[in-house]
């Protein structure tokens, strides 16, 4: 197995495991692509070069004087410090496909090809190579995974608040208030019975 072949397999596995979007995967990815609706990463590139340029005279007014010898790594710069906003791309730069400068461009593309790149595009994977948009879409992940888990953690943190609040206010009732042995026995029974779940529904209405 080449080299190259083996590092497709390696970045196919983990997009497999970590359920990334197959958008991001290569021609070569035979087990997400079959037959030619899908196009190489050279030919991706080429694509994300004009978009840019489009994009910089459009939105920046960049003469074509200027761009006329920008490559993949001028390109590349552009997108990342000038588009980007940290890990995402403004809906202001979003690839225009009603563009007729674009439709033109990619008027004879599969239309999973042109998917493909309007997702890489749109979600900060344009200018990587497969490693990198690989890398890119695990970081990604686990940065919103973090995100989640501290939303998680204060909600649980306010929710134990209020059960201390609840709890408390129960016992203040049972020691303050003449009570009948029945009532008494039942709020003592929602007292102990209280559970941090019932302080969480909005918490996993959310996560719906």
């Amino acid at each position: 197995m080449s080299i190259e072949i083996n590092e497709i397999k390696k970045m196919d596995d983990m997009v497999e495991k970590y359920d990334l979007n197959r958008y991001i995967t290569t021609e070569k990815s035979r087990r997400f692509w079959q037959g030619s609706e899908m196009r190489s990463d050279q030919m991706f590139q080429s694509w994300e070069q004009f978009v840019l340029k489009r994009i910089a005279n459009k939105n920046f007014g960049t003469k074509w004087n200027v761009m006329e010898d920008w490559g993949p790594k001028e390109c590349r710069a552009f997108y990342n410090e000038r588009l980007m906003e940290g890990r995402t791309l403004p809906e202001s730069y979003h690839l225009n496909l009603g563009d007729k400068a674009v439709e033109t461009l990619l008027a004879s593309v599969p239309q999973e090809a042109v998917r493909a790149l309007q997702y890489r595009w749109n979600n900060g994977y344009a200018f990587k190579n497969y490693r990198a948009r690989v890398y890119f879409g695990i970081d990604s992940m686990t940065l919103k995974m973090g995100e989640k888990a501290g939303i998680i953690v204060k909600a649980i943190q306010v929710a134990e608040r209020d059960m201390a609040s609840v709890k408390g206010e129960l016992d203040e009732v049972v020691a303050t208030t003449p009570l009948s042995s029945r009532a008494k026995y039942l709020i003592e029974y929602m007292n102990s019975n209280l559970r941090l779940g019932h302080f969480l529904e909005d918490l996993d209405e959310d996560s719906q």
